[in-house]
């Protein structure tokens, strides 16, 4: 297994990580119309992650023998009171290659570079209802808050876990 900074060959197996995850983890929490949007705007999806690929700079894969199996995005927070925190603003892996340990070594990655970038706090953000918010409790997260995720015109409430670094 290795980890490494996402590459332009990527953003195609990126962008089927995520909808697969949508997919899997979500039905039932989001609705279908906003599965269906995330899934049929696929081709659009891949074009525009292509196009912002040099703004990815904190991006990173999960690869086994040659195949990507799980991503993570880190950045800085931007929601007011947290703007000191790292974020980890997506941790996706290929549903089959969950409980492999792949989670868990993304994230030490995303902790290593965001503590690297000066954060000693990181914030994550979880879908109420999705079956991560207890991979996140199990990795040492403290629930801190709940707020209103908008996608697609709807609104979700998310989860927010506090991590010291």
């Amino acid at each position: 297994m290795i980890i490494r900074k996402k590459t332009l060959d990527d953003c195609e197996r990126w962008v089927d990580i995520n909808i697969r995850g949508w997919n899997d983890n979500l039905k039932g929490i989001v609705s279908n119309r906003v599965l269906k949007l995330i899934t049929d705007n696929r081709d659009e999806r891949i074009r525009k992650d292509i196009e912002n690929f040099i703004l990815d700079d904190f991006h990173y894969v999960l690869e086994e023998k040659g195949i990507v199996l799980g991503i993570i995005k880190i950045k800085k927070c931007m929601r007011d009171k947290y703007t000191d925190y790292g974020e980890v603003q997506a941790l996706y892996l290929d549903t089959p290659e969950k409980g492999k340990g792949y989670g868990k070594a993304l994230i030490n990655k995303g902790f290593e570079v965001l503590k690297e970038m000066g954060f000693n706090k990181v914030i994550i953000g979880c879908l109420d209802g999705n079956p991560s918010n207890e991979f996140y409790k199990h990795i040492g997260g403290s629930y801190i808050f709940s707020d209103y995720f908008n996608i697609f015109d709807e609104s979700y409430l998310e989860n927010y876990y506090e991590y010291h670094l």
